[in-house]
C-alpha cells in the first residue's frame, strides 16, 4: 500500500497488518484449485519456481 505526502510529494510504503491488503487465505485456495492435477500433486508455473 502506498501513500503520497503532499508536502514532500515522496511515496512512501506503508505497513500493513493481519493481511489487511490481501486476503491471504483466498488466493492460497485459489491457487491450489486452479492448479491441482489429477494424480493429486500441485503444478508450480514457472514464474513462480524460482521462489521454491
Amino acid at each position: 500500500m502506498k501513500q503520497i505526502s503532499n508536502h514532500t510529494l515522496k511515496c512512501v510504503l506503508m505497513p500493513t497488518t493481519g493481511n489487511t491488503v490481501c486476503a491471504t487465505p483466498r488466493g492460497l485456495i485459489a491457487f491450489l484449485e486452479n492448479n491441482y492435477q489429477e494424480d493429486g500433486s500441485i503444478f508450480i508455473p514457472e514464474a513462480l519456481r524460482p521462489i521454491y
